[in-house]
């Protein structure tokens, strides 16, 4: 199966979405599936590199400008990438999964004490 996941970024702030979803991509890849994440960039990029994970950089800050340029970019990634299904693990990655036709898991959680607000 080829899964793609989209976070908002792959920094290391103490943020259990994004360790989550590395540790799911990863388990995906050693069970012999073709894996990605789409994110904005972060410290964790060159762990997911060497964990087998195919990494596409997509800057998903939430101002107009920016996700129309986003919305573009995910949908140039999917016509790459051809996954079986996309895991959006915030919400700007649901609005960013939204109008292809592939089915897509959505998985929000909130961050304590904080914000999922891209950088």
């Amino acid at each position: 199966m080829r899964i793609l996941h989209i976070v908002n970024n792959l920094t290391n702030r103490g943020n259990g979405i994004i360790n989550v979803t590395i540790d799911l991509a990863s388990e995906q890849k050693k069970n012999g599936h073709d894996v990605a994440i789409v994110a904005g960039g972060g410290e964790f990029t060159e762990l997911v590199r060497a964990l087998g994970v195919q990494y596409y950089f997509l800057k998903q800050s939430r101002s107009t400008r920016n996700l129309i340029s986003a919305v573009a970019g995910m949908r140039r990634i999917v016509r790459e990438f051809k996954p079986d299904i996309i895991h959006a693990h915030m919400r700007t990655g649901v609005i960013l999964a939204e109008g292809d036709d592939v089915p897509r898991c959505h998985s929000c959680r909130k961050v304590p004490g904080g914000s999922e607000r891209s950088a």
